[in-house]
């Protein structure tokens, strides 16, 4: 799991710096102002005032390291429960999934050995479980590589043009799905480098889990006038279970065990990852919309 290894000041350091920087004020004022006032009164007078900006400036520096050690805290804390609680679904997801598609091609297999004619439907029942558990493997990799990497792990992207190339591939794909597209001609923004694997996942979600054979779904990118950029996938299909949308937020559901579910926290933590918040609602009559603003 890659936590984002960034270098934070030990209290050590902050006591060193704060040392360095104190003795060369003393030492460095102090020659300044004997040159400048020749006189013990006028002396006295300039050490009293260099003293107060000494507190002064002493306390900025001390507010300074502190708060951005305690930022460094926070942060790093954030990152760590995220990856924790994210870890502990991984595994449930991976345990579920290999539990029950094991025994669905456990007793497809059995049922085998009691035939001796027509056991094409048994072998498609085995591979397309041995594909969905494939898949799964391949998506719960990715979540490994992607949750806790942090801001300093971020890219400049096209997204639109990431989502054109994505949309061709899938009209290739499904020739059958009528795949619409609203982009600009760049948006370009700064988001994790593996960003392009939630357009994928949205975009086989939104066709796969449709429910019909001739889905319509469209893809739209824009770009606000407070720079933010919107990516958004609208389909026209039976729509997300509300359980399902429920365990995004929760990330802590039993219904994330599902392959759909494991698609769509791929997409959600990549587009946390990248900065931007993720919402999933209903669209029209019973489909479903899912909008990404980075």
């Amino acid at each position: 799991m890659a936590l984002e290894n960034r270098r934070s000041l030990t209290a050590a350091q902050i006591a060193g710096i704060y040392a360095v920087v104190s003795g060369l004020w003393v030492v460095l004022t102090d020659r300044i102002l004997e040159a400048i006032f020749p006189t013990i009164a006028a002396m006295a007078v300039a050490q009293t005032a260099k003293g107060l900006v000494f507190i002064l400036a002493s306390t900025a520096i001390i507010y300074t390291l502190v708060a951005r050690s305690r930022r460094e805290l926070e942060e790093t804390n954030r990152r760590l429960d995220l990856a924790l609680r994210h870890s502990s679904v991984l595994h449930r997801v991976l345990r579920h999934n290999l539990r029950n598609t094991c025994n669905v091609i456990q007793g497809t297999a059995e049922t085998l050995h009691d035939r001796t004619e027509d056991v094409d439907e048994s072998l498609d029942i085995i591979e397309d479980e041995a594909e969905r558990l494939v898949s799964i493997g391949d998506k719960s990799r990715s979540l490994e590589s992607v949750i806790g990497t942090g801001p300093h792990a971020r890219t400049e992207v096209d997204l639109a043009g990431i989502v054109e190339e994505y949309a061709e591939i899938y009209r290739k794909r499904y020739p059958d799905v009528r795949i619409e597209t609203d982009v600009p001609g760049t948006a370009r923004l700064e988001a994790h480098p593996k960003v392009e694997l939630a357009v994928d996942e949205l975009l086989e979600n939104a066709i796969v889990h449709h429910g019909s054979d001739e889905p319509t779904v469209r893809l739209a990118v824009e770009r606000s006038a407070d720079g933010h950029v919107a990516f958004e996938v609208v389909d026209d299909g039976v729509g997300i279970p509300a359980a399902e949308r429920e365990a995004l937020e929760t990330a802590i559901e039993d219904q994330l065990v599902h392959a759909s579910g494991v698609g769509l926290w791929l997409a959600q933590i990549l587009v946390l990852e990248s900065g931007g918040t993720f919402e999933v609602g209903s669209a029209g009559a019973g489909g479903t919309t899912v909008r990404a603003v980075f």
